[in-house]
């Protein structure tokens, strides 16, 4: 029997257009956790970020939605990532400053900054680049992508 879950990843851009990565174990990633049961989508971003990060994200808007079973070992879980847009990114631009102190920096081996043409190597998921490069493109009538991952 399958097991589901949601979670909640925040994508925050500094001046320059680069993105937040930070890195979980061994690969690159953006800023997430699961969502909880009982919490809405726009308070999983901003519990996580302060959580991980020390400092309060406000959504602004989902921009792509990823759906995937993950499977381990015999098990597998049904997974929807909302990826989102932040509003107040200028918040966030002393973070690799900063977020060692947060409650949750344990959690991140490594944080820095990143163009979309450059992302790590071992970034995940390696669909975000290509769905951001149409973000950035056009904001104003940007909507939001769906990647079924199979």
């Amino acid at each position: 029997m399958a097991k589901f879950r949601a979670a909640g990843r925040f994508i925050i851009i500094n001046e320059k257009e680069e993105i937040l990565v930070v890195k979980h174990k061994k690969n690159w990633a953006i800023p997430w956790w699961w969502i909880y049961f009982w919490e809405k989508l726009c308070e999983n971003i901003s519990r996580e970020a302060e959580e991980e990060l020390w400092v309060k994200a406000e959504m602004d808007k989902v921009i792509f939605i990823q759906d995937f079973i993950a499977k381990k070992k015999k098990k597998k879980k049904h997974c929807l990532e909302y990826f989102c847009s932040i509003k107040n990114n200028k918040d966030f631009e002393n973070i690799l400053a900063t977020y060692k102190n947060s409650t949750h920096a344990y959690e991140l081996l490594d944080a820095k900054w990143s163009s979309i043409n450059n992302f790590p190597e071992n970034f995940l998921p390696k669909n975000l680049p290509k769905i951001l490069k149409k973000y950035f493109e056009n904001k104003k009538t940007f909507s939001c992508e769906y990647i079924p991952w199979i």
